[in-house]
């Protein structure tokens, strides 16, 4: 009996240190995997933590990355009743940024072979709407032109713009600014609504509609269509050659006719090993289409009568005879008018009186006076 009761006490004994081992090396086991799985949630919440704070920090700071100053080099080629041969300039110059904000400067320049050229000075502010994928902005600018009648005209546009995803919605108003009312040839004011869709990071699409408030013709309506379409682009800014685009179009108004027109771009950047952003963000720094200035020719009818001649600043009335059979300037004609009878009666000039004999076929025009 004493022999079978100390037989149990030890069987109970190996039982319960058994048990005991067994709690124990599950214990140990828990507490590993306990560890590992603590690790783990804790380095996932560190890297959690760390994202969220890279995306407060991006939301409270909202910071457009650096901005740089570029130059775009320009070939240009217009196709029109005076088609023509151009090079230009055109600078983007970033001024400060403040949060997702831009004030930017735009300097454009073009030189044209018929010893005309034009240019602009742009001041503006664009806005990132880093949340809705879009961007707002507005612009002034100061344009000018000198004409090939040596006119140097001004004008000033007051523009908007305002991107959203892929689409475009642009407007301005535009006026003459120190213009004489005597001069021969007059800038129209006007306004103007522009819509583009861009198709891809490579092609854009902008149509414009604009209305001009002209003196001879009242209300006159006109349309323009571009195309822009990049031919080459890098992914950095390499401080030269960025990128080459091409833009073309059509435009139309009674004022000026029909117009088409060629451009080839080449953007060199100042600055090396700088991403190009992609989405609307890449259009903070666009350079502005430039405001064309349409010009009225109207002649000069103040000045003063003397010896048979109407003398004025820019014009003055002259009398010209041609020939009946040929149609040629005759003798006793003004050095002021026109070669040819078909030249004097296309509509470039005023008429104010004619005349008809035998031999001769006479008017009085107003003709543009020599520099």
């Amino acid at each position: 009996m004493k022999a079978h009761s100390k037989q149990l006490k030890m069987n109970t004994r190996r039982i319960f240190l058994t048990l005991l081992f067994c709690l124990v090396a599950s214990a140990q086991a828990a507490t590993g995997d306990c560890c590992v799985e603590s690790t783990k949630q804790v380095l996932n919440s560190k890297e959690s933590k760390d994202k969220a704070i890279d995306l407060e920090s991006d939301l409270s700071n909202k910071s457009l990355p650096k901005i740089y100053p570029y130059v775009n080099a320009k070939m240009l080629q217009d196709f029109d009743a005076h088609s023509k041969t151009g090079v230009g300039l055109d600078v983007f110059i970033p001024i400060f940024t403040a949060n997702t904000g831009l004030y930017f400067s735009n300097l454009k320049l073009n030189n044209y072979s018929n010893k005309t050229f034009d240019g602009g000075i742009y001041f503006g502010y664009r806005h990132l709407l880093l949340e809705d994928q879009g961007l707002f902005g507005i612009y002034t600018s100061f344009d000018f032109n000198k004409t090939e009648r040596n006119e140097y005209l001004k004008q000033v546009t007051l523009g908007t713009e305002y991107w959203i995803h892929q689409w475009f919605f642009g407007s301005k108003i535009f006026g003459s600014i120190g213009g004489s009312e005597n001069s021969y040839e007059q800038v129209v004011p006007g306004i103007g609504a522009e819509i583009g869709y861009e198709f891809s990071k490579k092609s854009t699409v902008y149509f414009e509609g604009y209305y001009l408030n002209t003196s001879s013709m009242g209300k006159v309506p006109g349309a323009r269509v571009k195309l822009k379409q990049n031919l080459f682009s890098k992914a950095t800014n390499s401080g030269m050659l960025d990128k080459v685009d091409l833009e073309v179009g059509v435009q139309k108004d009674k004022l000026t006719g029909n117009r088409v027109f060629a451009e080839l771009i080449f953007r060199m950047g100042a600055s090396s090993n700088v991403s190009t952003p992609d989405g609307v963000a890449a259009h903070m720094s666009d350079t502005i289409s430039k405001s064309r200035i349409f010009i009225e020719r109207t002649p000069q009818t103040d000045g003063v009568f003397t010896d048979g001649v109407f003398k004025g600043k820019k014009t003055m009335e002259v009398e010209c005879f041609y020939f009946k059979s040929t149609k040629a300037l005759a003798k006793g004609s003004s050095s002021l008018c026109p070669v040819t009878y078909e030249d004097a009666t296309s509509g470039k000039y005023d008429i104010t009186e004619t005349s008809e004999d035998r031999v001769f076929l006479g008017m009085h025009i107003m003709a543009p006076r020599k520099k």
